[in-house]
């Protein structure tokens, strides 16, 4: 789970950055807050919602977690630039790192990781273990010079003398724009693989125009999926009376280049599937490998005909924006519903194309689940019907406004105290609490 993330001098974040989710004293809902039962632990949100006006920088707080994870995993390669997406408006920033940092919940323990880029190389990192008395450090790596300079903490240190110099050949070994915890799960070291998998496996994203990849073999695989995806269908009135996956010939597939197929069967490995797009058709496809061969396939729905006498099959291109996105969402939904995994899933913009009605449907869905308490859900949104304190507790509603110099700064309902009585949708939309558009007179654009 998150405890806390912060960031600055990344895009329009120029000063730090703080997202939380420790709760307050609020004593509403409290089932949406995980309750620790380990004391190396601690109570946490298991939702958050953001608000803000159009370039507030909402996406902009979604795009530094992004960041950071893909540095993390994927890495970079020899040579190649870090491509930060500093603080532009003051010019001092171009001379100051970024710094994003971590705080994470895992397997009854709490980590601090974190890391500071300047100049397309890793300026600082470092991982703890924190405690309720004093973090122990794990690791710490410092430029100087030049050079990076690393200090190991205790756990290291009691290694054994083989382990300990293997530690250090491959700190050295770690090019200026690599991380030292992405370096060691490359070079087979698991001493963090359980931070490593929680940024891989745990935390997941989702932006305005991700796909949900597998979709259409979670369809045929597992039935209890389907059925939920087909009340949610049901439950949003889409006229969707069933969603299936349909094989098709890998000679009907239109605009995709052969020589992309003849590359997806050399690089797919057995079971393993790619999502791609017809260029001609718009159409979502997915190509998986079975016994060596390459299959296609597509998802489909069927609606019941006007006069109710048989069913007609739809493409899923054919269904309305609204319906691809409520159906590019419902896995994560499902997941955090049913999953005995910890999962964190920040979801930028989640009412885009949908009703207001259907935002609330999915935001509800989690928060009054206890299926898994340890699942979080954070998004950022424009759709006001969410800030309902029957709904929502007050810690778990944040707002981001840009001043006028362009900076980002993030803050919490919590700091206001509005009474429980209070009509927190109104007051937001007269700007007690900023984060709206202040916009002009329109009727000025005719003069």
């Amino acid at each position: 789970m998150l405890i806390r993330f912060s960031v600055s001098n990344f895009c329009s974040f120029k000063e730090e950055a703080e997202l939380s989710m420790i709760p307050s004293k609020e004593r509403s809902h409290k089932d949406q807050v995980y309750k620790t039962k380990s004391k190396n632990t601690s109570s946490l949100l298991r939702g958050a919602v953001v608000y803000g006006s159009n370039a507030s920088g909402k996406s902009n707080l979604v795009k530094a977690i992004s960041y950071a994870k893909n540095l993390i995993i994927r890495g970079k390669a020899p040579n190649k630039k870090l491509d930060l997406p500093h603080f532009k408006l003051d010019q001092s920033s171009s001379k100051s790192p970024t710094r994003f940092e971590f705080e994470i919940q895992c397997n009854n323990k709490m980590y601090a990781y974190g890391f500071e880029l300047f100049n397309s190389h890793v300026y600082e990192e470092w991982l703890y273990l924190v405690k309720s008395k004093e973090d122990q450090l794990i690791f710490e790596r410092k430029n100087e010079n030049s050079e990076d300079i690393y200090d190991f903490g205790e756990s290291l240190k009691k290694l054994s003398d083989e382990d300990f110099q293997l530690f250090n050949f491959v700190a050295k070994g770690t090019r200026p724009n690599q991380l030292f915890l992405s370096e060691t799960i490359d070079r087979n070291l698991d001493n963090f693989s359980e931070v490593y998998n929680w940024f891989d496996r745990t935390l997941k994203i989702i932006s305005p125009n991700s796909k949900a990849n597998g979709i259409e073999f979670k369809i045929s695989e597992d039935s209890t999926f389907k059925d939920y995806l087909t009340k949610v269908l049901d439950l949003a009135d889409t006229g969707i009376k069933e969603i299936r996956t349909e094989e098709i010939s890998l000679s009907n597939l239109g605009g995709i280049p052969p020589l992309l197929i003849e590359r997806l069967q050399e690089d797919l490995d057995e079971d393993e599937g790619a999502l791609i797009a017809d260029p001609d058709s718009g159409k979502r496809i997915v190509i998986r490998k079975l016994d060596g061969e390459l299959c296609a396939y597509k998802l489909s729905t069927s609606h019941r005909c006007s006069d109710d006498s048989h069913d007609i099959s739809f493409d899923l291109e054919e269904e309305s924006d609204g319906t691809r996105r409520l159906i590019e969402l419902t896995p994560a939904l499902y997941e955090m519903a049913h999953s005995n995994e910890s999962s964190v899933h920040i979801i930028d913009e989640i009412d885009r194309s949908l009703h207001p009605h259907l935002t609330r449907l999915l935001v509800r869905e989690h928060l009054e689940s206890e299926k898994n308490s340890q699942s979080q859900l954070i998004v950022t949104t424009h759709e006001t019907s969410l800030l309902d304190v029957s709904l929502i507790r007050r810690d778990e509603i944040w707002f981001i406004q840009k001043d006028e110099s362009g900076v980002s700064k993030l803050y919490s309902l919590n700091n206001f105290q509005p009474r429980y009585d209070k009509d927190i949708r109104k007051d937001y939309l007269l700007g007690r609490y900023g984060a709206i558009p202040f916009v002009g007179d329109f009727r000025r654009l005719n003069r």
